[in-house]
């Protein structure tokens, strides 16, 4: 797809007629069954009340009979007292504990069980979820409807597009479920499928069963067919097992799983694939387990695990451009601690590299395992503030290629801040001391390096009409000592890049702990603001740069050579009603050319209605990709069309390959009843071949209730 095609369909879905709301589909409500106490009294209501026995009364002429939460209402209704037995004829409508309710001509009910029948009904159920017509009703008691020859739907009224028809329904209201006899489910009229048995919720209470199967064609993969089977476990698990069919692949199995425990939950994602016929008849699996804990108020745990069985399976089967494009999968366990004060964590790392371009000398490390430990605190002496703090940690990094050892870094800090509403001076001292056992050899290396810094800003602001206009200089110097660190292993640092005007304002130019550069720089730079009424910032923009009064000598390599200035950053964005948009650039001063930037401008009516383009570049030297620079345009839309269609396109565009990274193009209908959607999509593969698929999904909306993702 050309990025001309995806402007000219976002050009396209911008001019058409304004965006319809989405239309609402009131979520039913399960009916709950109300005790009765059979001696509750009666009320009773009519034109005419005849008491023509001791022991029967009749009523004529909007004739209404309540106890408690049952009702009758009709034309005429006889009431034998020593029988307790309802007969009502004439526009009769009944209604039971449950809320169910039955339309009919006459019906007979006993009040001591509230067992009867009615014959060619219509009927409703409590809460409104489900609804139809049988020849006959019979009322069994305790929230239990049995229909013979009936129709069954939980469409809404007037829509009547997935409907069951039976030789006999049974509704349990108490249970949540009903059963089908000899079922026929049609779809605008057209019978779908038969079944002898048919069991099924009409409550919001979650069954198990199969979902409605899905269907796609892929490139690769050929002719795919799901077929999700959903499983209620326990009230706090369930699980989705669902088998499919690739072709040109061979037969698939995944799983998704939910759980809660007290204090947490997870999830497990995993899908095998056996003897995969398109990659050399290889087994393909994946799995992804999350789990959160909350221990206590202070102390959480988590652990994230995510493998795959090789370097093309993300290419093959992820779903959106963040999965297939990912170049590492983390796997962590942690534990948390938090008091506001003091702050710790231990865990443990390791990541698996699925790239098959990443050089082994560039692989992440694993932490095997990690601790870290932070406190802060502050006091007040007069006018004079003084804060605190320290962050420390402990780390064993493993890689199969090169140098492994443990690091120990401790961070103290001290702080003497002035703020005020007018603007702030904050100096800081530090001192930043690390220390290596590298494995094998056994050897110690230390760096201590102490690091001075100033931070300094002024607020200036004036009335521009409605909004209250900023301006904010600002000026941060920093002095620490050169120690040279050459000798020192990088297991964990890079150089930051200058992406976002608030980086000019760091101490350290390094990421991570293997480095700390020395300094003798200053940062200026100028902020501006527009404010509006209720002090929400509806524009700002932003401009600095970086000046070293001493040359760097500190890098990740010895020929890692630093200017004597920074790129000139500046960044912009804006809000206005739906509008919103943003800019950052970096301009080499030293050599008069733009070195990166990105932007983006998009407008947001509602969450159903919206585009947004975006473009971002960096020149080689500041990227790692095929050719060592990056430009890409992603351009995206979403609009709903009418009350039921909706449309989204989305495309990432890579202008050095001339070709989409990643393209989406998607229909989707849906009414309160059933939707469907229409996916087309094409990916860039680990191998640099385009990748093209097609999936139409269906989704029955309300009788599958079990599908939780309905």
């Amino acid at each position: 797809m050309k990025p001309a095609k995806t402007f000219l369909a976002i050009a396209f879905i911008a001019l058409l007629p304004p965006p319809a709301q989405a239309q609402h589909c009131p979520a039913p409500a399960a009916g709950e069954r109300a005790a009765v106490d059979p001696d509750t009294p009666l009320q009773l209501r009519a034109g005419r009340m005849v008491s023509e026995e001791r022991d029967t009364v009749t009523l004529h002429g909007d004739a209404e009979l309540r106890q408690g939460p049952r009702e009758f209402t009709a034309d005429h209704i006889t009431y034998e007292r020593e029988k307790r037995e309802v007969n009502a004829a004439g526009g009769v409508t009944v209604r039971n504990a449950a809320g169910d309710i039955l339309r009919a001509a006459q019906a007979r009910v006993e009040l001591h069980n509230f067992t009867g029948e009615a014959a060619a009904v219509d009927y409703a159920t409590g809460g409104g979820i489900g609804r139809g017509r049988a020849s006959r009703a019979e009322l069994r008691g305790r929230g239990v409807l049995v229909l013979e020859d009936a129709t069954y739907t939980q469409c809404p009224p007037g829509n009547d597009d997935v409907v069951l028809t039976a030789e006999r329904v049974t509704l349990d209201s108490e249970s949540g479920f009903g059963v089908a006899r000899h079922a026929k489910l049609r779809f605008k009229n057209v019978p779908v499928f038969y079944l002898p048995r048919l069991s099924f919720p009409i409550s919001d209470r979650r069954k198990s069963g199969f979902l409605f199967p899905r269907a796609g064609y892929d490139g690769d993969s050929g002719l795919v067919v799901e077929a999700p089977l959903y499983l209620n476990l326990h009230p706090s698990a369930d699980a989705t097992v669902t088998p499919a069919v690739h072709t040109a692949r061979g037969a698939q199995l995944a799983l998704e799983a939910r759980y809660l425990v007290p204090g947490g939950g997870g999830e497990l994602h995993g899908a095998g694939l056996p003897n995969d016929d398109a990659l050399q008849q290889r087994d393909r699996w994946a799995v992804d387990y999350r789990h959160r804990h909350r221990f206590t108020d202070h102390l959480q745990g988590a652990v994230d695990y995510r493998d795959v069985s090789d370097n093309f399976y993300l290419g093959d089967f992820a779903d959106g451009i963040a999965a297939s494009s990912a170049t590492t999968l983390p796997a962590r366990a942690e534990l948390r601690y938090d008091d506001g004060r003091w702050r710790a964590q231990a865990g443990a790392a390791a990541y698996t590299v699925v790239d098959n371009n990443v050089a082994a000398a560039d692989f992440p490390y694993d932490k095997l395992p990690y601790i870290q430990l932070s406190g802060q605190g502050g006091t007040t002496v007069g006018t004079l503030r003084t804060e605190y703090g320290v962050r420390t940690s402990l780390v064993h990094f493993k890689r199969d290629h090169g140098t492994e050892g443990r690091r120990l870094r401790a961070r103290p800090r001290l702080l003497f801040p002035l703020r005020g509403r007018g603007g702030f001076l904050i100096p800081a001292l530090s001192l930043d001391y690390t220390r290596y056992h590298i494995d094998g050899d056994g050897q110690t290396l230390s760096r201590t390096v102490p690091l001075f810094s100033v931070d300094g800003g002024l607020v200036f602001e004036r009335d521009a009409g409605r909004f209250v206009h900023t301006l904010e200089p600002r000026v941060f110097y920093v002095l620490a000592k050169n120690k040279m660190q050459d000798g020192l292993p990088l297991f964990d640092t890079s150089k930051a890049r200058g992406g976002n005007y608030e980086q000019l304002f760091r101490d350290n130019l390094f990421f991570g702990g293997d480095r700390i550069g020395d300094a003798n720089r200053i940062s200026v730079g100028v902020e501006s603001r527009l404010l509006d009424g209720v002090g929400a910032q509806t524009f700002r923009a932003a401009i600095g740069q970086m000046f070293h009064l001493r040359r760097p000598r500190v890098g990740l390599s010895p020929d890692d050579a630093a200017g004597r200035r920074s790129e000139l950053i500046g960044e912009a964005g804006f809000t206005k009603g739906a509008w919103r948009g943003g800019v950052f650039a970096m301009w080499d001063t030293a050599s008069d050319r733009l070195r990166g930037g990105r932007l983006r401008l998009g407008v947001e009516s509602d969450a159903e209605n919206g585009a947004e383009i975006g473009y971002q570049f960096r020149r080689a030297d500041d990227a790692k990709s095929e050719d060592g620079a990056v430009r890409q345009w992603r351009l995206r839309a979403w609009r709903q069309l009418g009350e039921r269609w909706r449309v989204t396109v989305d495309e990432w565009y890579s202008v050095e390959h001339q070709r989409s990274v990643y393209a989406d193009l998607a229909f989707t209908y849906d009414n309160c009843c059933w939707g469907i959607t229409v996916r087309g999509r094409q990916r860039l593969s680990a191998d640099g071949d385009s990748r093209n698929s097609l999936l139409a999904s269906f989704r029955l909306k309300r009788f599958w209730r079990y599908n939780r993702a309905q």
